[in-house]
This record gives structure tokens, C-alpha cells and sequence, in this order.
């Protein structure tokens, strides 16, 4: 179980030590039994007290890497490093900072370095950290049928906004 909770603490720190400051999510029994964090200015707070933001994204990466552990025991704390899948994420910048919403993309490649991550955004900062290659517009023909397609160039801002709305 050590090696568990090691693997799901990695992955967290992986996406959130370098962009928020915050890092080793523990249980702390002096602080009313709930789960903190750690920051180097801040100390430890509870995490019910932080960002919707960090609080969703804590929780998606945990369960991510939990479901690494379980499917990979073997791997004990390697789980989320060496375990290999496809995760799908819709609205990957929910409630996150714009800040973040530019670095969400290369810390979870970085948490999780063999899994593929097929994600939903209407966010032009989480667009702009992929390659064009990756990115597919979604969009619906007169008749309704799903279209996919590349976009020719690097999307803007505003053409984002356009395929969001249309």
C-alpha cells in the first residue's frame, strides 16, 4: 500500500510542484484528519482549502494513478510512470488558472509518459501547448454528420471561440 499512495503522490507532484508551488499531498492528523499540502511559502493547508482548480486536478491525476497501481501492481511505485493507456478528459482546463491551463497538457505527459491523453478543450491556451498535428477541430455538416478535421494552420484565439460556439 506504501508504494500505492508513493506512485499517487509522484504523479500529483508531477503536475502540480513546478506550476503551483503546492507538492506532497499527506493525510495530517493534526489538521482535523483531512488531507494537506505542502508549499514552501504557505506550509501545509488543507487541501478543502484550495483552488476548484488544484482541488480537480489533484483528484484526477489520484485517481489516474491509483488506477495505474491496480492495473499494474507489479509496478509498485513505477505504476504511473511505466503503465500504458489511453485516458479521455473532457474540459481538461476546468476551473483552472490560464496560467495553468498552459502547462496542463506537458505535466500530465510528464506524470503519466506512456499514456495517451485524448482531451476536450474550448481553452486557445491549452491549444496553443500542442502541436497543430494534434489537434482536431470537431464540427457538424448540414446534416449533422461529426466532422474531424486538422486545422491548417496553428488555431487562433478567435477561431477556437468560433468552432466553440458554432
Amino acid at each position: 500500500m506504501k508504494e500505492a499512495i508513493q506512485a499517487i503522490q509522484q504523479a500529483i507532484n508531477c503536475l502540480t510542484k513546478d506550476v503551483t508551488g503546492w507538492r506532497d499531498l499527506e493525510y495530517s492528523s493534526s489538521h482535523n484528519q483531512q488531507l494537506v499540502m505542502n508549499h514552501p511559502q504557505h506550509g501545509k493547508i488543507p487541501l478543502a482549502q484550495l483552488s476548484d482548480g488544484l482541488r480537480n486536478a489533484v483528484a484526477m491525476v489520484a485517481d489516474i494513478a491509483f488506477r495505474c497501481v491496480k492495473l499494474n501492481p507489479h509496478l509498485r511505485d513505477e505504476a504511473a510512470l511505466k503503465t500504458q493507456g489511453i485516458v479521455l478528459i473532457d474540459e481538461v482546463d476546468m476551473f483552472l488558472h490560464p496560467a495553468w491551463q498552459q502547462q496542463i497538457i506537458q505535466s500530465l505527459r510528464s506524470a503519466f509518459p506512456l499514456i495517451q491523453f485524448i482531451v476536450t478543450t474550448h481553452s486557445p491556451q491549452v491549444i496553443s501547448t500542442v502541436k497543430r498535428e494534434s489537434v482536431r477541430l470537431l464540427e457538424q455538416d448540414e446534416k449533422g454528420n461529426g466532422l474531424a478535421s486538422i486545422p491548417p494552420g496553428r488555431p487562433t484565439a478567435s477561431q477556437v471561440m468560433m468552432y466553440c460556439t458554432a
